[in-house]
Order: structure tokens, then C-alpha cells, then sequence
């Protein structure tokens, strides 16, 4: 069902940028015979004009909509911010009881397709094990929500959650559902991060315990790499 919503979703914007190509004059005009030349007897159809622009073809409403849609807004500026190197200091819990597993890494931060989502790429070592991860997060200017997309080397899937951001800008909160193997079934999780300074900022997932309820499973301290 999520391969054929992501087809759909494709195609839909797909449909939606031939549009905009053939309104602002970039796509080709449609011609007969499969895109060969058209025949001889084939009827001309005018360009549409601008009373105040003579030649200029005018930009329907609703793609005129749609092209506002697709431009980043301040959600994608506050995202930018973290752009650049980062030193990441973990702890992770198996039971709230017990002493945590301490490890470091180091993160890297960048915007692609125009400033409209951030990648993140975590390099670091877990149980003696090199580990790598990497995560987009974008901002779905009609659903008002982020969105993340996590891969890492402990696992095959994709990890994809959304959340919201607090009024300050300060907070944002994501809720994921994941397959949790040793338990055989899928889990929700809720990563917060908080941001501490313009140089720095923590992470902390929290998921279900073992005696019930919720329970902190990992902590990360972010701290910038100046000049990086």
C-alpha cells in the first residue's frame, strides 16, 4: 500500500510539473504522430496572450498555487541551520535500572533539491561494531508536519515517522513506528530534540519499557564543529 500511495503521489507530481513546464514555456509544444513531425494539414492552435504581456502565456491559478507550494518556507530555513560538521555524544538504555552504553560519532549535515530537505549522515560504533545511519527530514508544507526517513546499518527497513515543532521553535517532536526484533512486532518510538544554542542541541528517543509504559532508550549530545 505505501509503494502504490508513493506511485500515486509520483505520477501526481509528475502531472502537476508537465504543467508548469508547458504554462512558463520550458516543455515542448505536444505534436502529432508520437512527437514526429506534424502533418501538413494539421490545424494551428494560437498561443494564449496576456493582454498586458503580448507573447507571454499567463499561469492558471491553480498552477500558479502549486508553484508557491513547492518553494521551501522558514521550516526548511530552520532545518538549514544545522548544516555543517557535528560531534554526537550517545548513551543508549536496554532497562531503565541499568548503566547506559556510552559511544561517540560524528555527524554531518547538508541541504539537497534546492534547500527543501536536510540529510544527515551518522558515522560512530556500537557493541564494538562500526555503525553508519543516514536520515532526511522535510517539512510537508500542506500537511504542516516533518517528516523523517532513517536508514542504519543495525537494520533493512526505512524508519519513517512525523511530528510537529514547538510554538518557541525550540522542541520538535517525531513519533515512529518500527519492527522491534526482539520483541517480533512493530513499536512506537518518540524522538525529541531540543535545541540548547545555536551550537548545540540534544536528542532523546524514548520507547516502551519492559515493565510497561515509556522509558528513555537513547540520548545524543550535539555539539557543532566550528570552521567546519
Amino acid at each position: 500500500m505505501a509503494r502504490c500511495s508513493h506511485l500515486v503521489s509520483a505520477c501526481a507530481g509528475a502531472l502537476v510539473a508537465g504543467g508548469l513546464m508547458f504554462a512558463i514555456g520550458l516543455a515542448p509544444a505536444p505534436q502529432g504522430d508520437g512527437g514526429l513531425k506534424p502533418k501538413a494539414d494539421a490545424p494551428k492552435i494560437p498561443a494564449p496572450q496576456d493582454p498586458g504581456q503580448p507573447g507571454v502565456v499567463p499561469i492558471p491559478p491553480e498552477l500558479a498555487a502549486a508553484m508557491e507550494f513547492m518553494q521551501p518556507g522558514p521550516e526548511h530555513a530552520w532545518l538549514a541551520r544545522k548544516v555543517g560538521a557535528w560531534t554526537a555524544a550517545g548513551k543508549m538504555w536496554s532497562d531503565p535500572d541499568a548503566a547506559p552504553m556510552e559511544f561517540n560519532g560524528t555527524n554531518t549535515y547538508r541541504m539537497i533539491l534546492g534547500g527543501r530537505y536536510l540529510v544527515e549522515e551518522l558515522k560512530s560504533e556500537m557493541m564494538g561494531q562500526p555503525f553508519e545511519a543516514m536520515g532526511i527530514t522535510a517539512f510537508d508544507r500542506q500537511a504542516k508536519k516533518f517528516q523523517i526517513a532513517w536508514l542504519d546499518t543495525m537494520g533493512t527497513a526505512i524508519t519513517e515517522g512525523s511530528g510537529t515543532r514547538s510554538a518557541d521553535g525550540k522542541v520538535l517532536t517525531i513519533t515512529m513506528r518500527m519492527f522491534d526484533p526482539m520483541a517480533g512486532k512493530e513499536i512506537t518510538m518518540r524522538g525529541v530534540e531540543t535545541t540548547t544554542s545555536d551550537d548545540s542541541f540534544t536528542y532523546e528517543m524514548f520507547g516502551p519499557a519492559p515493565a510497561g509504559g515509556e522509558m528513555k532508550v537513547m540520548q545524543l549530545v550535539y555539539t557543532r564543529v566550528k570552521g567546519a
